[in-house]
């Protein structure tokens, strides 16, 4: 559990998005936020895991498995199944 508090999920996003060839601004919109916020997302440690969700099928990276649980994956985007 202690190596959850060395995580700052913002700092891997932003790092993440810098592989990408996508700007601040085309991101800020694929994930539906402004770029105000975009920035303010870097500065997390911690996030919501629905927009993590959203920012992991964005940037095509399995932030749960590779950060949280540190497992690789060749699966992603994972397979949900929600029942109604």
């Amino acid at each position: 559990m202690n190596e959850l508090k060395n995580i700052h999920i913002g700092t891997i996003i932003k790092q993440k998005l810098k592989e990408t060839s996508i700007t601040i601004a085309d991101f800020g919109r694929k994930i539906h936020l402004d770029r105000t916020t975009v920035y303010g997302i870097f500065e997390r440690k911690s996030i919501d895991s629905v927009l993590l969700y959203i920012i992991s099928e964005t940037l095509n990276f399995d932030f749960y498995n590779e950060v949280y649980l540190n497992r690789k994956t060749n699966n992603f985007p994972p397979k949900i199944f929600i029942s109604v």
